[in-house]
């Protein structure tokens, strides 16, 4: 006898199935973000969107709101001549209220900016179209020498004191010249790539810088010695904000800046050799087939260290060359652009140095960042 096997099913539903689902972890909700507040800020992480609960972490991370009173030496201590107010915002909105997300403004470009639209600065100076010296403005090197070092049509090492930079107009040096008249590779004119020799303590010389139209912009003696009222910084402008004819009025405006000095080396590399007490300098224009220092036009760099590079393992050390090691690890700094801060602030140290406790099996050091 035949069994009806469809008495054994019991159907509620046809295509219908009951699964429990688990409904105990709710996902989680994406949490606010606050006002969004972009402008400038003293360091951190650039164009890119930070979120920060509260005012001690903007702090930490950013930097303290800076209100623009300028420093004596913007060049060296760095440009704080405005008020960051995007700062200042988010110090007040976090003062009564979280979270705020920031954004901190760089200079950054276009792959294809061209021109006015790239990012970074030069001068207003027009390219050399010889090997004369520079009197279209541009990037000066100043070069000291000892007396007794040189001689004539020889190669001496003259260790770069300072750089200034100069718009459309030349810098030259006053002075006499040693009777050997040692002239650097660019030419020879007085005052600008022919040595000039020291008129006093620390170095001192005498230098004039022109406009553009041959007007005096400024003449003056200067030293190297941070305790005298002649000290090159000074005596010299050191803001380049000056130069700019938008931000500056006629009558606060220049036509050059005092950048780069390295006032220990050459005091360190010079004393060394100097014999007579007397020394001579040599202003050269930093430009060469078209490479002009003075055209600094480059988009923000996150910070970076040089690289550690692996020990050499030759037995003969007159063959040592650095190039030739293995290049281990450097250290960069988190953020696009977060660059100038890191080099003025960090410091990156390598202590416990050792060798190996056991060469056989491990030939190598150990040390610690």
């Amino acid at each position: 006898m035949a069994i009806d096997q469809t008495q054994k099913f019991r159907f509620v539903s046809p295509g219908i199935f009951i699964d429990e689902i688990d409904r105990s972890q709710l996902p989680k909700v994406p949490g606010a973000i606050g006002p969004v507040v972009i402008g400038r800020a003293e360091r951190g992480p650039g164009l890119a969107p930070i979120k920060v609960d509260s005012y001690l972490e903007f702090v930490n991370v950013f930097g303290a709101p800076d209100r623009g009173v300028g420093s004596d030496d913007v060049w060296r201590n760095g440009n704080n001549t405005a008020p960051t107010y995007g700062a200042y915002a988010a110090q007040a909105y976090l003062k009564n209220s979280s979270p705020l997300t920031f954004v901190r403004l760089l200079g950054a470009e276009s792959p294809d900016a061209t021109g006015d639209g790239a990012a970074g600065w030069q001068t207003k100076f027009k390219a050399f179209e010889s090997d004369s010296p520079a009197a279209n403005g541009g990037a000066y090197g100043l070069f000291l020498i000892p007396s007794g070092t040189f001689v004539a049509d020889t190669a001496v090492d003259c260790p770069l004191a300072a750089v200034f930079y100069v718009g459309e107009g030349k810098m030259r040096l006053v002075g006499e010249t040693p009777a050997e008249r040692p002239v650097a590779p660019t030419g020879g004119e007085d005052g600008c790539g022919t040595f000039v020799q020291t008129i006093g303590s620390d170095f001192e010389l005498e230098a004039t810088i022109f406009k553009g139209d041959g007007s005096v912009e400024k003449r003056t003696t200067f030293n190297f010695n941070e305790n005298s009222y002649k000290y090159i910084r000074r005596v010299f402008n050191t803001n380049p904000t000056l130069t700019n004819e938008t931000v500056t009025p006629a009558e606060g405006r220049t036509n050059y800046w005092l950048g780069e000095t390295f006032d220990n080396f050459v005091k360190n590399k010079i004393n060394a050799n100097l014999d007579t007490g007397e020394a001579y300098g040599c202003l050269v224009p930093l430009d060469q087939a078209g490479a002009a220092y003075a055209d600094q036009r480059q988009p923000a760099q996150a910070a970076a260290s040089g690289w550690v590079i692996s020990q050499d393992l030759n037995t003969i050390t007159a063959s040592f060359d650095a190039s030739d090691m293995t290049k281990l690890f450097k250290f960069h700094a988190l953020g696009e652009g977060a660059g100038e801060w890191e080099q003025n602030n960090v410091k990156i140290s390598i202590t416990d140095i050792k060798t190996s406790t056991n060469p056989l099996v491990d030939e190598y050091g150990s040390f610690t960042v």
